[in-house]
């Protein structure tokens, strides 16, 4: 009986570390902006992940870093989103960057990635 609990044990531990291993879909991927919720979105506006978990957004004028990690139930986290400020960005490009440090759920279909969170983020993908 204890070896059966022991193995239980052990199928439940390695069954819960199986749901948090991170996802490598975003990794070494740009995106281009084309809508934030409704609002069709200006060219000039890319999302890049890397593969060391760092991500970039271009915006008009400024541009923002942070940290991302991703889980296999295709969840996603931004931290520590910092942009610079050396002009002013658009109320679009600004809504964007906040929108993004919200964002908790991504989708891949074909070269088309949703993000999902307070709003919804809709990208294309950059062929590099």
């Amino acid at each position: 009986m204890k070896n059966l609990t022991i193995a239980l044990f052990v199928i439940c531990i390695l069954s819960l570390s199986a749901c948090q291993q991170p996802n490598k879909d975003l990794e070494n991927t740009q995106w281009q902006v084309i809508k934030l919720d409704s609002l069709t979105i200006p060219p000039g506006h890319v999302l890049d992940f890397k593969d060391n978990n760092k991500c970039y957004l271009h915006l008009d004028a400024n541009s923002c870093h942070g940290d991302y990690t991703t889980a296999s139930n295709n969840q996603v986290h931004f931290q520590m989103l910092a942009c610079t400020e050396m002009c002013c960005d658009s109320a679009s490009s600004v809504k964007l960057a906040d929108i993004l440090r919200k964002t908790r759920e991504y989708e891949i279909k074909d070269s088309e990635l949703l993000l999902k969170g307070e709003g919804l983020i809709q990208l294309t993908k950059v062929s590099k």
